[in-house]
């Protein structure tokens, strides 16, 4: 059978993914960026919150958005977002066809929705497992498509955010996605680079149903004509075949690039097709003539996205060597050039009417430009990160949390705010531990450092430096006076707290150290990335024992205080905790949308934190199984706490990420009647459920 030919055959329809099990309100969602508050809700906070009756509180809510101007929140739903952005790199931004919106999607593992104008969040779309590398909007606006790393695309309904259908009928991860003009048709490109392989699918958009592409394909990138059922297939070998969809005759190859295409892009009117990839070339072909008419040289690494103005008269660029570029269509001539990324620039696009381009880098902000002038806009962002540690002081008066803004900031429980930032480290924090009696706080990091903190004077004591690589974990004895230390180095070192200076190294681990922990009668517990656990004598480094931890890759085991329950989180993005007499689950915490990366018990077990990659910490009642808060850290000592009922409290620049969406626009916080401010919630909350 001819390679070219084209057979349709059903594909079975893909399953609904399974859906949370967490309980969700009817009048109240939360979500991991952003917080859905319905205005009609029949909550009754706890008495301590001193709120007014909830009939009394929507008559002033009422009045208040009627007076604001603001009454249309209560056409449906308002949500209280808390605008922190991406907490990792942008691979991709496009902007929807009308140009209101704009989608991104990141290593995150979410796709998130933004109103250009305002430059505000809208929502988070957190349906992959993994790294997000693609997105598209239909014709229409009314779909978008997201492919990533899990080898999923996932299509959603703009407006209201949910999925309505999965495809997983590639092997690879995906890597480009396009609509047909007439929004009937979807392609993809899956690709393994490393591998050197690389497919094509492509689907009905209303019935699911897969149209496979015979032949051996092997597709980098996808891209559809703007006039005609012209799909354009770029090869990892750097050619390029155009096929009719509805034929599925292959009408033209292109020749000429040397390694893979990364992006391609047609001009407006159909006639050009602008190319890109391994050669650090852009190349312009006439479809008519069949042939390559122009190559645009200036990239110093591999380009990675190249797009047409919506006038067809300029192009855009971006690449491995941070650069944004701006090329005349008609000559080829450079326009000008700027660094749009730190490190590299994944994905570039113009808006609509062509005022505005967006580029997507490792910076975790889409950035906009002025399209004549690469003058730089507001970016579009936010200031949170992800979290690594949590840990409750043994007094519990303060929670300490850390990531990757390389800050470790103490909340206070008992006075309701983020009272302190502790910088210091170089790299990302990856871990923290109270002393027994709660003066004293160890952090570990990525910069391959210990250092101990002064809690009352927030100022550090010494740093313990010796490991070879980056630390993992940390972790005091019971009486206080040493510490131990797991790292990358796959060793763990045991140090005297007073001096700073190291008692001992002890190794063993064929991988990293990933936890440290000491028990009874001087031994110290290590569990590694080589999924053993290790006993080991403190006093003479002896191995005592090793056994296999049994657990899966990334799993995190927090026992309360007492013993009787267990709190075991991870890639699973839930926290269970587990009775441990009874060996049972007694609550699935749901809430977070990326790895839960630390959890930690309040000293009298009351309270559960954990903190996750999704650069939230949410605090969870032990006793009820319920989400209590969510915590942000933001710039500095900025903060916001948010329930799921809808109050909030924060510092006065960090309200200053919060802000309502009503549908697909955005309003200020003043819209809602200030009764949803409760200064003190963190402590209000803190003892209320005691």
């Amino acid at each position: 059978m001819n390679s070219d030919t084209r057979h349709l055959s059903a594909a079975p329809r893909t399953g609904h993914p399974r859906r949370s099990q967490a309980r969700r309100p009817e009048n109240v969602v939360l979500g991991s960026s952003y917080m859905v508050l319905s205005l009609a809700t029949t909550h009754h906070p706890p008495p301590t919150l001193r709120l007014r009756s909830t009939a009394r509180l929507m008559s002033l809510v009422w009045l208040v958005l009627f007076l604001t101007g603001a009454w249309p929140l209560l056409a449906e739903q308002a949500r209280l977002v808390v605008q922190t952005g991406h907490a990792s790199a942008v691979t991709c931004a496009v902007f929807s066809p009308v140009g209101r919106l704009l989608a991104s999607g990141s290593d995150d593992r979410t796709v998130r929705l933004w109103h250009v104008e305002t430059g505000k969040e809208l929502r988070v779309l957190p349906g992959h497992s993994h790294a997000v590398t693609t997105v598209a909007f239909s014709p229409d606006g009314g779909l978008l498509a997201t492919g990533g790393e899990d080898k999923t695309v996932i299509l959603w309904e703009t407006v209201p955010g949910r999925w309505t259908r999965y495809f997983r009928d590639l092997a690879l991860p995906i890597r480009s996605l396009a609509f047909s003009p007439d929004g009937k048709f979807l392609a993809a490109a899956g690709m393994d680079a490393s591998a050197e392989t690389g497919e094509v699918r492509l689907w009905n958009v209303d019935s699911g149903r897969v149209m496979r592409i015979e032949g051996s394909v092997q597709a980098s990138c996808v891209a559809f004509s703007p006039r005609e059922a012209v799909l354009a297939v770029a090869s990892i070998d750097g050619s390029i075949a155009l096929r009719d969809v509805r034929s599925g005759r292959k009408t033209l190859t292109l020749t000429g690039h040397r390694g893979l295409v990364a992006s391609m892009s047609f001009s407006p009117d159909g006639r050009f097709l602008a190319s890109a990839g391994d050669d650090r070339r852009v190349r312009v072909w006439d479809l008519q003539q069949g042939r390559e008419v122009k190559v645009l040289v200036g990239h110093q690494g591999r380009v990675l996205s190249v797009s047409f103005s919506p006038d067809g008269r300029r192009m855009a660029s971006g690449g491995w060597d941070r650069s944004l570029r701006l090329w005349d269509a008609a000559t080829g001539k450079a326009l000008g050039s700027v660094e749009a990324d730190s490190r590299r620039v994944a994905s570039v696009h113009f808006s609509p009417d062509g005022v505005r381009l967006c580029s997507a880098g490792w910076d975790s902000a889409v950035k906009l430009w002025d399209a004549e002038t690469l003058k730089p806009l507001p970016a579009l962002s936010g200031l949170a990160h992800r979290i690594n540690a949590v840990a409750f002081s043994p007094d519990g008066r303060l929670l300490a949390s850390a990531g990757w803004d390389r800050t470790v900031r103490l909340w206070g429980m008992r006075d309701g705010c983020g009272v302190r930032a502790l910088g210091g480290h170089t790299d990302v924090v990856a871990a923290l531990d109270f002393s027994p009696d709660s003066q004293r706080l160890a952090s570990a990091g990525w910069d391959k450092t210990v250092r101990l903190w002064d809690v009352a004077a927030g100022a550090m004591i010494r740093s313990f430096e010796g490991h070879a690589d980056g630390v993992t974990s940390v972790c005091f004895n019971p009486d206080g006076k040493k510490l131990a230390s797991g790292s990358w180095d796959k060793t763990a070192r045991l140090w005297e707290v007073e001096t700073g200076k190291e008692i001992r190294t002890v190794s063993g681990h064929t991988e990293a150290v990933t936890s440290v922990s000491f028990g009874e009668y001087g031994l110290l517990a290590t569990s590694g990335q080589d999924r053993s656990v290790k006993l080991w004598d403190t006093e003479c480094g002896r191995e005592v024992s090793s056994v296999p931890a049994g657990a899966e890759e990334g799993s995190i085991i927090r026992m309360s205080p007492g013993g009787k329950l267990a709190a075991r989180a991870g890639w699973s993005k839930r926290v269970l905790l587990w009775d441990v007499e009874k060996k049972e689950a007694v609550y699935d915490l749901q809430g977070h949308w990326d790895t839960v990366t630390s959890v930690s018990f309040s000293p009298d077990g009351s309270f559960l934190a954990s903190g996750s990659a999704d650069a939230r910490i949410k605090l969870w009642s032990v006793s009820k199984g319920k989400e209590l808060a969510t915590l942000v850290a933001l710039a500095d000592r900025d903060w916001v706490v948010v329930t799921p009922d809808g109050r909030y409290d924060g510092s006065p620049d960090g309200l200053s990420y919060l802000h309502w969406v009503q549908g697909m626009e955005t309003r200020p916080l003043e819209s809602a009647s200030q009764e949803f401010r409760v200064p003190g919630l963190l402590a209000k909350l803190f003892s209320a459920e005691r």
